[in-house]
């Protein structure tokens, strides 16, 4: 009989700190009964105090499969909050190769006496929820939920897919006293795998299980294999007292910082001696994509097919960004995105030409084989979503992007998505704008495109306030927003009158007429005009006024003294707000803020203040200069921010005449 063990190299550090036992079902501790604050937090919701995975591998009929049991217990401490009562398990399928949940059982322990009472979750109560085609969700909620109450919940999942074996995050919304993931590894199979957020596991082990097991038939379709024989090897990585994660706001999604491990498969070992090699390199996944039915295949038919769509539109004596912005407009204006965001075709190129219809990555490919078509270099461009997390070079697996856009040179680079008709020929969904993306190409190397965007989003509102006798404001707003200033609005209202109407009322009062222009032309500005009437603030002889009637920087999102995280702002912003106001005939201006200026590499801010008569021009200009800020930045920007906020909320004063 062959027998095989498997050696697993571990790069990061651990300490020697005790494993914690499994502690037995409706059964807690002195510790875990009277623990009821963390780092003397107020305002905890709950605290984990014990979550732990195990994952083996089995072999049924011929195919593996990963069998993940998980046990986790939370202590409840603050019962109105919904979150901690709610379960929500997500399940895989693509095809035929489907996910199970095999078991499932969930109790809450209420307090009483000197004890606890179980409360089962009844079957009845577990329901499933059909996401999408690929994602099911069994969700549920604990019953009688109640102060120092435990939530007790296990289940099994068998998948199928032992590519990408099941992540396993330490970290959560809550404090957590111990979370331990413990994979017994088979040796058909290696992996590799990076821990994020930790230099070093609280303890780890690696250790070779006594237990013989057989594979019996072969998975690999060589003969020979029955009765090959092989252990195990038990890889334990557990952390203690984890703090619960902080999303600060301004950040590209909590998968990029949380504190987590996950595995990818690198090489089979078949059982007659071969290997098999999963890609290692970028340029090795660059081959692969060309090659690929739904990939470099899709591209070349679609070139074929996309002399037909070129014709329906004249792009003679057209400059080569016309001829983008005219093929991306036409891909637009003829094919339906079906909402799936892919980095590969699900379909044919002649079903996604005939249907008229596709996915994100079918609608790309086809809109860069008419670029091509048009004898103009355009090359795709696979990344990683922002919900998807961040693409980090040093792991070069197909699974880290799921994205596909287009990048065109027309003197310079233009990106190029057709999936949104909301947004111009030249601007990319603000979830692929993800710090980097790659290159896809017959040279093989590896060829890195920044996504980061230097470019402003600009946005120009220009009020008129005239303060009549009535001690009525009557307000003229007319706004210019451009880019995805212009793209925000245009999602958020869908040019309908009322819903504008809602939108700017609270800063406005009673709107009494809306016009806009350029809603169906996303490359020009988003032009708003409003007018409206709102009552005044009025004290005696004096009118208080907030000039910029909360269009600027209005509160400071950065509460935190210091931070753990860059500031991801998406892309950098640039506002200006002008503003005259008329005062009543028996009033004059009495008071305004100090102007004040801002400028350094972070930040420019500008306020002036202009009397005019007896009203004010005043202006106000901010501008972020980055999209992106670093930790050591933060401070800076922090007091920035403040003092935007102390300016944007300043008033402007009139006082009533003295009679002659």
């Amino acid at each position: 009989m062959r027998q095989y063990i498997l050696a697993l190299a571990v790069a990061l550090a651990a300490t020697a700190s005790a494993q914690m036992e499994a502690p037995e079902f409706g059964v807690f501790s002195p510790e875990e009964k009277a623990i009821s604050t963390w780092n003397q937090e107020e305002d905890l919701k709950a605290i984990v105090t014990y979550d732990k995975g195990v994952l083996e591998f089995e072999h049924i009929e011929n195919s593996w499969y990963t069998l993940l049991e998980r046990r986790k217990r939370v202590k409840v401490l603050n019962p109105f909050d919904e979150d901690v009562s709610q379960v929500s398990i997500i399940l895989y399928r693509s095809g035929q190769m489907i996910e199970e949940l095999l078991s499932i059982e969930a109790s809450t322990f209420v307090p009483e006496g000197d004890g606890f009472r179980e409360v089962k979750v009844a079957e009845s109560l577990v329901f499933k929820e059909q996401i999408n085609e690929n994602l099911t969700r069994i969700k549920f909620v604990h019953p009688n939920v109640q102060k120092d109450a435990f939530l007790e919940l296990t289940y099994k999942i068998r998948s199928p897919y032992i590519i990408n074996i099941p992540n396993w995050e330490f970290q959560s919304e809550y404090p957590c006293l111990h979370s331990e993931y413990q994979v017994k590894f088979v040796p058909f199979f290696e992996y590799v795998y990076e821990a994020q957020g930790m230099t070093e596991f609280d303890f780890f082990e690696a250790e070779e299980m006594d237990k013989l097991r057989d594979l019996g038939k072969s998975s690999f379709g060589y003969a020979g294999s029955y009765g090959v024989e092989f252990k195990e090897v038990q890889y334990t990585f557990a952390m203690n007292n984890v703090d619960p994660f902080v999303d600060e706001g301004f950040i590209t999604s909590p998968s990029d910082y949380i504190q987590k491990i996950s595995f990818q498969l690198s090489k089979i070992h078949r059982t007659d001696g071969s290997e098999r090699d999963f890609i290692s390199t970028w340029p090795e996944l660059n081959e692969a994509m060309l090659d690929s039915e739904n990939f470099g295949k899709f591209l070349k038919v679609s070139q074929k097919l996309s002399k037909k769509l070129l014709a329906e539109i004249d792009i003679e004596n057209k400059s080569d960004l016309e001829k983008i912005q005219a093929i991306s407009e036409l891909m637009k204006a003829t094919f339906t995105w079906n909402g799936k965001k892919r980095k590969y075709a699900d379909k044919t190129a002649k079903d996604v030409y005939n249907d008229r219809e596709g996915n994100s990555a079918e609608l790309n490919m086809f809109a860069i084989s008419m670029i091509r078509e048009a004898d103009i270099e355009c090359t795709p461009i696979i990344l990683s979503t922002r919900s998807h997390g961040k693409l980090r070079p040093d792991y070069p697996f197909d699974n880290r992007t799921n994205y596909v856009i287009g990048m065109a040179k027309a003197g310079g680079p233009v990106l190029v998505d057709v999936t949104d008709k909301m947004l111009a020929f030249d601007k990319i969904p603000t979830d692929c704008i993800n710090e980097r993306a790659l290159a896809v190409d017959f040279g093989g190397d590896e060829n890195w495109i920044g996504i980061n965007l230097s470019r402003p989003s600009v946005s120009n509102t220009n009020l008129a306030i005239d303060i009549d006798d009535e001690k009525t404001f009557n307000i003229q707003l007319s706004g210019q927003y451009a880019s995805y200033a212009g793209y925000d609005l245009r999602t958020k209202f869908r040019d309908d009158p009322d819903q504008i109407k809602r939108g700017y009322e609270d800063r406005l009062g009673e709107i009494d007429s809306v016009m806009t222009y350029h809603y169906d032309s996303p490359h020009k500005p988003y032009i708003v005009n409003l007018l409206s009437t709102k009552k005044g603030n009025f004290a005696g002889d004096y009118i208080f006024l907030n000039p910029f009637l909360d269009f600027g920087w209005n509160e400071n999102p950065f509460e935190q003294e210091t931070r753990n995280y860059p500031v991801d702002f998406v892309y950098p912003v640039d506002k200006t707000i002008r503003v005259s106001v008329g005062a009543p005939d028996n009033y004059v201006l009495s008071e305004t803020p100090e102007n004040f200026i801002i400028d350094d590499d972070l930040v420019f801010a500008q306020f002036e203040y202009n009397p005019m008569g007896k009203g004010v021009i005043a202006q106000a200009r901010y501008y972020f200069k980055k999209s992106i800020y670093s930790i050591e930045e933060y401070g800076t920007l922090k007091k920035h921010s403040e003092d935007l906020v102390k300016a944007f909320t300043s008033k402007i004063v009139f006082e009533k005449a003295a009679e002659e």
